[in-house]
């Protein structure tokens, strides 16, 4: 299925909320070390305010998951019309990893340097 083709609005909205993921809390880290720097913001609000950042991309990625998801299952049920696969078990296994895959890109870049 291409997503990008039959419902533009959705995958707009979506890869919008990958970029926001990305960028926010690096972005969000950068303005609070400015603020320090000019000494607006005091040194011990730079940690707090970073992590309500990142939580807030990261909830929000996560939220905004549905409609890769629903892409994700019209595309299985037209895997599975068109037998594509000899063995059943090949067939969840692509499936499977489609969804992982998707659950894997709405995590924020910064949890995937975590997890190394």
């Amino acid at each position: 299925m291409d997503w990008k083709k039959e419902e533009p609005k959705k995958y707009a909205s979506r890869k919008a909320l990958q970029n926001f993921g990305k960028v926010a809390a690096p972005l969000s880290l950068m303005i609070v070390a400015m603020g320090v720097f000019v000494g607006r913001i005091p040194a011990i609000w730079i940690l707090p305010i970073f992590f309500l950042t990142l939580c807030f991309s990261a909830l929000s990625s996560y939220l905004g998951i549905v409609p890769e998801l629903q892409a994700v299952l019209k595309t299985s049920q037209r895997l599975r019309q068109a037998k594509c696969f000899h063995r059943k078990e090949e067939e969840d296994a692509v499936i499977a990893a489609c969804t992982a895959l998707a659950w894997k890109e709405a995590a924020p870049p910064i949890f995937q340097l975590i997890q190394k």
